[in-house]
């Protein structure tokens, strides 16, 4: 399996072939349409000599039109379009297909029940898992959380393991009260991907306080664990969960100590706490942290370019230095001082213009 980062919830399988030396690409399929490409450009064929190839041609064009003009006038007009495209009777080889991505479009602008009819138009919906996300994500907006998860379920019996809908599962159970079965799901996201802060956060709030630092070893497998556990004490700074917050806070002054991550979660979070002289007193230790990590870094890329040494010395992101003069101008502003806040404002802008 492998994601598109640009379409949520839009999985790819793959058809590989194992050779003595290498694998070899056959086929590729999106996983929620459940057919090839070599499939669709089959049954494509098969419809161009179809009677009824005119109506096809009608509907998708009803379908792009209704795109069109759901970007640039808005729903009622996309609607239109919509409607005349539930009427038309298509060839049966794309009928499915085809009610799947009017489903999709119904799904986009909100109106759910028509969602969930056209979804029952679908003769094979195995054949398209799609048809089950949709219904899952359709009726968990109407409140029906036991249907929402039956759908969920005949998804994940068809297609197996998928983020977006394990995600799903873990709110609908949420929703109904099954708290362990909840706990089930964001562990197994964590474990799937523990570079996910959302997922994490999830976790530390579904778990009991005296059980959570189960997450840390979690954590430790994160691609960036101080980006992760920075994440998730904001998140639990702003949500004011302490136990979150402390644990993970304690793990970031373990890992590094002298890191300015450490000193700008501190800013962060008594300035959560209305405490904004304090506040800035860590945002400029911060600041005087990332100055001296930059300035030893300087120093030592070109000893190590000189050296071909691969190791380099973290030096702090240039974006979060930008952070800590954000943080610092609502601090004054807080404080009524808002010339303070402007020239912070102007540091922050110099910081980002030399990123870019």
């Amino acid at each position: 399996y492998a994601s598109n980062d640009d379409i949520q919830a839009d999985p790819f399988r793959f058809m590989l072939w194992r050779g003595d030396k290498d694998w070899k690409l056959i086929d590729w399929e999106r996983a929620e349409t459940g057919r090839t490409k070599a499939e669709q450009y089959a049954r494509a064929q098969m419809v161009a000599n179809d009677y009824r190839i005119g109506a096809y041609d009608q509907a998708w064009n009803e379908l792009l039109a209704a795109d069109e003009q759901l970007a640039t006038v808005g729903v009622s007009a996309a609607r239109q379009h919509l409607d005349r495209a539930e009427q038309l009777s298509l060839p049966p080889d794309v009928a499915d297909l085809f009610y799947y991505m009017l489903a999709s479009r119904w799904y986009q602008i909100d109106a759910y029940e028509q969602c969930l009819e056209t979804c029952r138009r679908v003769q094979d919906p195995d054949r398209l898992p799609g048809v089950y996300s949709l219904r899952a994500f359709s009726l968990q907006s109407l409140g029906d959380s036991n249907a929402a998860l039956a759908a969920a379920d005949d998804y994940e019996r068809v297609l197996g393991f998928q983020p977006d809908m394990v995600r799903l599962r873990a709110q609908l159970l949420d929703d109904l009260e099954r708290a362990e079965e909840a706990l089930g799901c964001w562990r197994s996201l964590v474990a799937f991907a523990p570079d996910s802060s959302g997922d994490v956060y999830a976790l530390c709030q579904a778990l009991p306080e005296e059980q959570r630092t189960e997450v840390l070893d979690l954590v430790r497998r994160a691609e960036d664990p101080l980006t992760v556990a920075a994440d998730v004490i904001r998140a639990s700074i702003y949500n004011e969960d302490d136990a979150t917050r402390d644990l993970l806070q304690q793990f970031v002054e373990e890992t590094a100590p002298e890191s300015p991550l450490r000193m700008e979660l501190q800013g962060h979070a008594l300035d959560y706490q209305g405490e904004y002289e304090a506040s800035s007193r860590q945002f400029d230790r911060a600041e005087l942290l990332v100055d001296r990590h930059y300035t030893r870094s300087a120093s030592r890329e070109v000893a190590a370019f000189l050296s071909n040494d691969a190791i380099r010395p973290y030096s702090g992101e240039e974006f979060e230095r930008a952070f800590i003069h954000y943080y610092r101008a609502l601090n004054y502003w807080h404080l009524g001082e808002p010339e303070g806040a402007l020239v912070e404002c102007r540091k922050a802008n110099e910081r980002l213009a030399a990123f870019a």
